[in-house]
């Protein structure tokens, strides 16, 4: 903690005795140190749970792979019913990722049961180069977290760390078909 100033040291200290650790975490993230010594205080589990996704979906996450990991056993019981929802009778949830040709799909964490946002990110990567929608499946015990709203608009998202099946293009997206208006927010 030799990086954070006197006074930055004392507005942590203050928010650690309110409990305010989403601050905690921007001071830290904002001088490049690692946030897991605090997380580790958070004496709410489903508060854990939800900082970090919160901070996943709308702000980034360093070490993304260990703050993810850690909360996996604080999934609200609520949050497990609805993802357990997302499943079809053979017990898979589908879903799909839209990306580069070049990526490793396997490796990605955010993916959407909704065909539509896939196309939309394929098509946002298309000024570039070509690029796909990934279809593949995942149990719902191996969701981290189900988002349907982040960052203003309904992504459908399913957060995962490495646990796609039966990854396959789905669909292959042509740099003419780009659209410079995709990169508008929706």
């Amino acid at each position: 903690m030799d990086k954070l100033s006197q006074e930055k040291l004392q507005r942590i200290d203050e928010c650690r005795k309110s409990g305010d650790y989403a601050t905690i975490w921007d001071i830290y993230d904002i001088n490049d140190i690692d946030f897991w010594e605090v997380f580790n205080e958070i004496p709410d589990n489903e508060w854990k749970y939800n900082l970090v996704v919160d901070r996943y979906t709308h702000k980034g996450l360093h070490n993304r792979d260990k703050y993810l990991n850690a909360i996996k056993p604080f999934i609200p019981a609520e949050e497990t019913e609805h993802i357990n929802e997302l499943a079809d009778q053979e017990g898979n949830i589908t879903i799909y990722h839209g990306g580069t040709k070049t990526e490793n799909p396997a490796l990605r964490v955010s993916w959407t049961i909704d065909i539509d946002i896939a196309e939309y990110f394929a098509k946002r990567c298309l000024s570039t180069r070509d690029s796909v929608i990934y279809k593949g499946y995942i149990k719902p015990k191996d969701v981290i977290a189900y988002v349907q709203y982040g960052n203003g608009w309904n992504e459908k998202e399913v957060v995962q760390l490495n646990n796609v099946t039966n990854i396959e293009v789905f669909r292959e997206c042509k740099q003419s078909e780009y659209d410079s208006s995709i990169h508008d927010d929706k």
